[in-house]
């Protein structure tokens, strides 16, 4: 049996995420960012370790390598954002 290659392995934790969008359509915006953080957080944390492992075994410029680089970068984006808007948030809440 021939094990499923990186691309397959990639697809598997986007359709994942989507999967966890299509079952909270019908949730309210509070239900939904609750349904994400303990959902979605999980995937996209498995999924960087995941791309971090790959990312030093394909050339950087490779027909592989460009796009995990690219998804590397918008999850660590991703990540920074969250924390900063999160920070940000905090900082306001205890000025009140």
């Amino acid at each position: 049996m021939k094990l499923p290659g990186r691309t397959h392995q990639a697809l598997a934790f986007i359709r994942a995420l989507y999967r966890v969008e299509r079952q909270s359509r019908q949730l309210t915006d509070e239900e939904r960012r609750q349904q994400r953080q303990e959902k979605s957080v999980p995937i996209l944390t498995r999924f960087k370790a995941w791309l971090d492992e790959q990312i030093h075994s394909v050339l950087p410029k490779s027909a592989l390598g460009n796009p995990l680089n690219n998804m590397t970068y918008l999850l660590s984006n991703a990540r920074n954002k969250h924390v900063n808007i999160l920070r940000h948030l905090n900082s306001l809440s205890q000025r009140n």
